[in-house]
């Protein structure tokens, strides 16, 4: 992975792939949650690097920022070992796993394992309705590459969508979530369920 940046009251976690320059993970948190590095099993084609996040109203949260080279497949082995991380578990990025269901153009592949493993292993896809990968190369469309897997996330989703603030070929994406409307506090002193816990 090249130099990631630093974030002003973040903290970052990075995740290199080993043997070679380029490739790995990064997931920031804000300092000021109650947030901590996860170590995660070994896995045979998924890149990751993951936290846990201690909320209140709601169970600890798994978050992990995952990578799925294109040239890999998708292992239920690998999605058995992250959802087995923690009751509430969010899984987040390029899955490199197209599929009509969650709005690429194409299914492909990794697309239909994934949907297939959705259905055995009781997790939600969540996808944004714009693409997150424009491709350099001619003849290529742009398509939805970074989706987020939720399991037992008792969280309302406020948002996911592709940002278009950079120059890369991939779109950063943001999904806020926060407490649903009937788990807000009614004291107006109290902190909101899921405070800081509104972007991923």
């Amino acid at each position: 992975m090249r130099k990631a940046c630093k974030l002003r009251n973040y903290v970052q976690l990075r995740t290199d792939r080993l043997g070679t320059s380029g490739g790995g993970t990064v997931l920031y948190y804000k300092r000021s949650l109650h947030c901590c590095p996860v170590d995660t099993p070994q896995l045979i084609n998924l890149e990751v690097t993951a936290c846990k996040l201690a909320m209140s109203g709601h169970g600890t949260l798994i978050i992990v920022s995952v990578y799925l080279p294109s040239s890999k497949q998708l292992l239920r082995s690998d999605l058995e070992s992250l959802l087995a991380l923690g009751e509430h578990v969010i899984l987040f990025g390029d899955f490199n796993s197209k599929n009509i269901e969650w709005n690429c153009v194409e299914t492909n592949t990794n697309g239909r394992i994934l949907a297939d493993l959705r259905d055995t292993l009781e997790f939600d896809v969540i996808a944004p309705l714009n693409p997150t990968h424009f491709p350099d190369k001619d003849g290529d469309r742009p398509d939805i590459l970074d989706i987020a897997l939720m399991k037992n996330v008792n969280l309302k989703l406020g948002c996911i969508d592709s940002l278009q603030r950079l120059s890369s070929d991939h779109r950063p994406v943001l999904m806020r979530l926060g407490a649903t409307s009937d788990d807000r506090p009614r004291d107006k002193k109290s902190p909101p369920i899921g405070k800081g816990v509104d972007r991923a």
